[in-house]
């Protein structure tokens, strides 16, 4: 069974933490690791990660002995993967995944072995995300017709946020840091570089909660 490492880094983040990990916790599919990069928080987080890690052993807690950056700290997290992992999936603080995600991504992906990255419609706010952007009838996307379209402008959002998509870990493991700290874009630079390994996938289904700023 393929283990999937879910990653969240947060600072200060309490207000939408129990969210997070509750729709963790409500996976249909449960061969994970819960891993948290805790930046520095100075609320609530790291008492209620320190909770949830004592119900739930697959829940593991890395604390920052010093702040550091939003990209640094993510490295942090993609740093912590294990190495029995085959998938991992971010999971940003203040969003939140339908219990079918992590199920339907890796069912997907094992399925579509030259898959690299694979990506679905999310809950942006109150609308659908990323919808209309690929053809419907389509799954599987060579990743030079994806990278392609991305610099045409076709499909400029086609990757959605790390919340949206879902990572074989190897390619992963094997290019530190996975996000480049010289680049405020640096999710979708990774994206790019990640697909150099294989192909790009879509689940034209909403799997994922995108939280907007109010």
């Amino acid at each position: 069974i393929p283990l999937v490492n879910i990653l969240t880094t947060v600072c200060n983040g309490a207000t939408y933490l129990r969210p997070c990990i509750e729709s963790v916790l409500r996976q249909t599919y449960q061969d994970w690791e819960y891993i948290f990069v805790d930046n520095c928080s100075q609320d609530a987080t790291p008492d209620i990660i320190r909770e949830y890690a004592r119900q739930d052993r697959r829940i593991r807690v890395v604390t920052n002995r010093s702040f550091v950056g939003i990209i640094e700290n993510h490295n942090i997290a993609f740093s912590q993967i294990s190495p029995k992992a085959d998938y991992c999936k971010v999971v940003q603080a203040d969003d939140w995944i339908y219990p079918e995600c992590i199920e339907k991504f890796v069912r997907f992906c094992e399925a579509n072995p030259n898959v690299s990255l694979a990506t679905a419609y999310r809950l942006d706010g109150d609308q659908v995300g990323l919808k209309g952007l690929l053809p419907e009838s389509r799954s599987v996307f060579s990743s030079a017709e994806i990278v392609r379209r991305f610099f045409d402008d076709e499909s400029r959002d086609i990757f959605g946020s790390p919340t949206s998509y879902f990572l074989r870990a190897e390619p992963v493991r094997a290019h530190p840091p996975f996000f480049n700290p010289q680049n405020i874009y640096a999710d979708v630079e990774a994206c790019i570089k990640i697909l150099r390994e294989g192909d790009f996938g879509f689940i034209h289904e909403v799997l994922t909660f995108t939280r907007r700023p109010t």
